[in-house]
């Protein structure tokens, strides 16, 4: 592992082109974020916002330029240590991607466990923790398709925090989302960044959130990744 150059910077690439089966979708990326900032990814659909983030958690490899997040180097890391990348993020997916056939507290249970943690005490204290961060602990024995889409959302994000991350990567958290709900789920990452100092890149298309609650933009657009504006809410 290598660490990045400045430690403030949770996220740094210089120069960095990504690419999905040989077609280039991004090109000359130079982006940085810091610890604790909380930023938003926008761009039309097809643009590479999705493309960005997954190479941010190793599923894109980086083929030129270079590219450090949370102390990792991702222009060298080993398939075998994607994990330990992994562990040091927290990732939120549009779709959920919970586990149909088990309740909260064993899809918890079992990201923790993919993760290394095996004693008993602390992953009950971890999913004691993070759901009551997220205001889920009486939920804990319900089956997923016993869940509210906001409630299913509240418990990826529990999950992603399992492992106290300083960077969760969220993907359209809020797009199969009510506008009441998705208000209640983006107070929720405010919130976590704000008393967690985690730091939060988030793709959206939700121009009504961004207005409300105003950060830095960083848009994809024609191949590039532009740094628009910094905003503070």
């Amino acid at each position: 592992m290598t660490q990045i150059s400045n430690p403030e910077d949770i996220i740094q690439m210089k120069d960095v082109s990504l690419y999905q089966n040989d077609f280039q979708v991004l090109r000359d990326v130079n982006l940085k974020l810091k610890e604790g900032e909380f930023a938003y990814i926008i761009g039309k659909t097809g643009s590479g916002k999705s493309t960005l983030l997954k190479s941010l958690y190793g599923a894109l490899p980086i083929i030129s330029g270079d590219a450090h997040v949370a102390g990792f180097d991702l222009k060298k890391i080993k398939t075998s240590n994607l994990y330990t990348l992994r562990r040091s993020l927290g990732i939120v997916f549009q779709d959920f991607q919970l586990l149909t056939d088990r309740s909260v507290l064993k899809n918890l249970e079992f990201v923790l466990r993919a993760t290394g943690i095996t004693n008993k005490a602390d992953i009950s204290m971890r999913i004691s923790n993070v759901l009551t961060m997220v205001n889920m602990n009486d939920k804990g024995y319900k089956m997923p398709h016993q869940l509210s889409g906001g409630e299913q959302q509240r418990i990826v994000i529990a999950r992603a925090l399992l492992n106290r991350p300083k960077l969760i990567l969220a993907d359209e958290p809020t797009g199969n989302l009510d506008p009441d709900t998705s208000d209640e789920i983006m107070k929720l990452l405010i919130h976590i960044n704000k008393n967690h100092n985690t730091a939060i890149l988030m793709a959206t298309h939700n121009y009504q959130l961004i207005e409300r609650y105003p950060f830095r933009l960083i848009k994809v657009s024609g191949g590039k990744v532009i740094d628009e504006d910094t905003y503070f809410s």
